[in-house]
């Protein structure tokens, strides 16, 4: 009896110790072997551009050229801990696993393809190991496709799963196009080629586009994993935080403790934000759940959307901060917005619009004035901003399998 005890703890012993620990998280070298971005003198620019053509252009056409490479997208950087994909396989009977376009599944939403957890799958044969994922953002469709804000499929950022492998207007992008776009970035040759390429291309692709960031282990360790000079290059930003609830009297109420760390994150790191659509997805515990719906717990939401004011005013009012150029975008869990938006829909001081699909939240007084089309004529980023709702349960919906009758 005593050798079986002593064999079975010695076993769990083993199978303990064989507990692969996750790989520590990526950083920058501290302190930095060399500056990536020296400013460089007049007589190294010159000395570059006697041997590198495209130095001997002005720095206006340059900048022009690099846009139009890699500049004015939305798009994605995130950072995760997850198992390498498995290898793509290039055969007739592996169209989902294999690389040759001949074989790719017909999916306009494909996104990324073939190289996603869907198509491949995982290797869970090999250890995790942290991946920087980034890619174009094509949640949204091409400038050339005016949609309004109120149209029922513009996808908030909350909702965005372009780095899964999926993305609504991906086709309109890479297939249905004069000049089709690709769904990689693309940038990377070019910033490794010297200094000034990094420096130029740096402030096109940090300055230019608009960044999608929703993983938190990168939101909240910027200052390890990307370079300060990069951060404040940012002007247009798309962040999505996570907050818990906790329940109070049959109500869900959103961690303010939460939100308030995640807005100082923003006041360090991004000091010249013009323009900011914040996503907020909100941990709602569900009450009802059948084939058809979900009900999730009734949301307190005014003491969230205070520190949203205040976190707006100090944008706003500020030295230190460049002030925001375009109203607040603020996107909440979609039962909330549901929520909220029944709760103000009578309040004079707020403006509903007729679909239902934004509610505007003033920070004065003064009355809004409406033009021909329903906007607000007279709406600024220190007077107020706007509120939606995103398409949490409508997705969770759609990841069930039909019923079988």
């Amino acid at each position: 009896m005593h050798r079986r005890f002593k064999a079975w703890r010695d076993s769990k012993r083993h199978s303990c110790q064989r507990t692969p620990q996750d790989p520590e998280m990526p950083r920058l070298p501290n302190p930095r072997p060399y500056a990536l971005t020296p400013s460089p003198s007049q007589e190294q620019i010159a000395t570059l551009a006697e041997t590198a053509p495209f130095f001997r252009l002005p720095l206006e056409l340059r900048r022009k050229i690099l846009i139009h490479a890699f500049g004015k997208r939305t798009v994605h950087i995130d950072l995760v801990l997850t198992h390498p994909l498995r290898e793509p396989l290039n055969e007739e009977r592996s169209s989902y696993r294999s690389t040759n376009p001949a074989y790719r599944f017909d999916n306009d939403a494909g996104h990324l393809w073939p190289y996603t957890k869907e198509n491949l799958g995982l290797d869970k044969s090999r250890p995790k190991y942290w991946q920087w994922r980034g890619c174009v953002c094509h949640r949204l469709p091409p400038p050339r496709f005016k949609i309004p804000l109120d149209f029922h499929s513009y996808i908030k950022p909350g909702d965005d799963r372009c780095c899964e492998g999926w993305a609504a207007y991906c086709a309109l992008w890479t297939k249905r196009s004069d000049k089709p776009d690709c769904c990689w970035i693309g940038a990377m040759g070019w910033l490794l080629t010297c200094h000034q390429a990094y420096i130029e291309g740096t402030e096109v692709l940090y300055g230019t586009n608009t960044i999608h960031m929703s993983s938190k282990p990168l939101l909240t360790n910027l200052s390890t994993l990307i370079p300060p000079r990069s951060l404040s290059l940012i002007s247009s930003l798309e962040p999505v935080f996570w907050l818990d609830t906790h329940e109070h009297q049959g109500t869900a109420i959103p961690n303010l403790q939460q939100l308030e760390k995640y807005l100082l994150i923003l006041d360090i790191h991004f000091p010249r934000l013009l323009s900011l659509h914040i996503g907020l997805r909100l941990d709602l515990p569900i009450i009802e759940d059948t084939r058809t719906k979900i009900k999730r717990r009734h949301a307190y939401v005014w003491d969230m959307l205070q520190s949203i004011d205040a976190f707006v005013q100090r944008r706003c009012e500020q030295r230190e901060f460049g002030h925001l150029r375009d109203p607040l975008l603020l996107s909440i869990s979609q039962s909330a917005y549901k929520d909220f938006q029944n709760e103000v829909r009578h309040n004079d001081q707020y403006y509903v619009k007729k679909s239902g699909v934004q509610v505007w939240r003033p920070l004065s007084p003064g009355q809004f004035v409406l033009d021909d089309e329903g906007e607000i004529a007279n709406a600024t980023a220190n007077n107020g901003y706007w509120i939606w709702g995103d398409y949490e349960d409508r997705y969770e919906m759609e990841k069930r399998p039909l019923a079988m009758y």
